[in-house]
């Protein structure tokens, strides 16, 4: 028989989701970026910690990727998992097993959204704040709660509708991108450059032709100067 949980908070009063407001860098979307994003929405997510520890590869063992604490005391272990596919589903999968083992979660989520006669989408990182107490639900009631929480969050924000962003392939275009631009940029630096060549050879052909048409000048000179010495 399963221990039986007790439960302060109705469920949807448990989950927290924040949209990241400020605009979001891909190169940083790892665990990295909690460190600098967590103090300023603390109190939307009901979190209390004067310090904040990150661990954004292999942590200490029994520690969360993130280590919160108040007064020198450690008040929270929140592990972190990014939806890199943009699909939500498989993360919240993920982040479920560290909850049964006492680890608040949060699940980074990148979506782009279009507001009411705006033609520029946003991208917008969705934070999703999971603590473990959460487990005394089944997984599936947790999820739709998320759910739930991410299209109410999306009417308040005023957008239309999100859609998730894949954050490896979009990664993978920005770098194929920058890749492009470079070689692009070197191709044109090599047709200055080769230009720049051939003006410089052009220009040394002239000169070329210039000096022999003064050496041929000189001689013209010379002669003229031995004929006129004889003559006299």
């Amino acid at each position: 028989m399963r221990p039986i949980r007790l439960v302060q908070k109705p469920l949807s009063e448990l989950i927290k989701v924040v949209f990241v407001q400020h605009p979001v860098d891909l190169d940083r979307f790892t665990v990295r970026l909690l460190g600098d994003i967590l103090p300023d929405i603390k109190d939307e997510l009901e979190l209390e910690f004067d310090k904040i520890e990150v661990y954004p590869g292999p942590q200490p063992r029994g520690t969360g990727d993130i280590e919160l604490f108040k007064e020198g005391k450690i008040v929270g272990r929140i592990s972190v998992k990014t939806a890199v596919s943009g699909d939500l589903k498989v993360a919240f999968r993920k982040i479920w097993r560290d909850l049964e083992r006492g680890k608040d979660g949060i699940i980074l989520y990148f979506v782009t959204g279009k507001r009411k006669n705006v033609e520029k989408e946003d991208l917008k990182l969705i934070i999703i704040y999971i603590p473990n107490s959460v487990i005394a639900y089944t997984r599936s009631q947790v999820y739709y709660e998320i759910q739930d929480k991410i299209e109410e969050k999306t009417r308040q924000e005023g957008y239309e509708k999100l859609m998730p962003l894949a954050v490896n392939e979009a990664i993978m275009l920005e770098t194929l991108y920058r890749s492009i631009i470079t070689e692009e940029k070197a191709k044109k630096a090599y047709e200055e450059a080769r230009k720049a060549h051939e003006k410089a050879e052009k220009a040394y052909e002239e000169t070329k032709i210039i000096r022999k048409l003064l050496e041929e000048l000189k001689s013209i000179l010379i002669q003229k100067e031995n004929r006129e010495s004889r003559s006299s």
